[in-house]
C-alpha cells in the first residue's frame, strides 16, 4: 500500500463524520481524478465502503470497513500506550489541568484551521 493510500484510510477511520470524495481529495491535498483512483483501489482492497448521503442521495461518503478500523486501531495502539504510560504519574488535579489545556489548544486548532479553510489561503 502506497503513502497516500494508506493516509488516506486514517483520515477516513479516524474522521468523527464519514466523509465526502471532496473532503477527503482535500485533506491529501490531491486533484480529483486521484481523490477517485484512491478511493477505487481502498474500495477494491476492502478497506473502505461507499454509502449514499442521506440528505443528498445523488451524492456519497466513505466510511472504513471493519477491517480497515481493526488496522488503525493496530497501528495506533503503541501511541495509545505511550500516551497512557505518560500520564500516569500525575495526580488529579494536574491530570484535570492538562485536560483544560489541550481542550483549549485543540479549540484554537480547530478555529485557525477552519478560518483557514474559508479563506483563499
Amino acid at each position: 500500500m502506497n503513502a497516500t493510500d494508506a493516509l488516506a484510510i486514517e483520515y477516513i477511520a479516524l474522521s468523527a463524520t464519514a466523509l465526502s470524495p471532496g473532503e477527503l481529495g482535500e485533506r491529501l491535498a490531491i486533484t480529483r481524478s486521484s481523490t477517485t483512483e484512491v478511493i477505487d483501489r481502498l474500495v477494491a482492497a476492502g478497506h473502505v465502503e461507499r454509502i449514499r448521503d442521506e440528505r443528498d442521495r445523488r451524492r456519497f461518503r466513505l466510511i472504513p470497513t471493519a477491517r480497515a478500523t481493526d488496522r488503525v486501531r493496530t497501528e495506533i495502539a503503541p501511541l495509545i500506550t505511550a500516551l497512557n504510560d505518560a500520564s500516569a504519574g500525575f495526580s488529579g488535579p494536574e491530570r484535570l489541568a492538562i485536560s483544560i489545556y489541550l481542550d483549549r489548544v485543540t479549540r484554537a486548532y480547530r478555529e485557525f484551521a477552519s478560518a483557514a479553510q474559508q479563506s483563499d489561503f
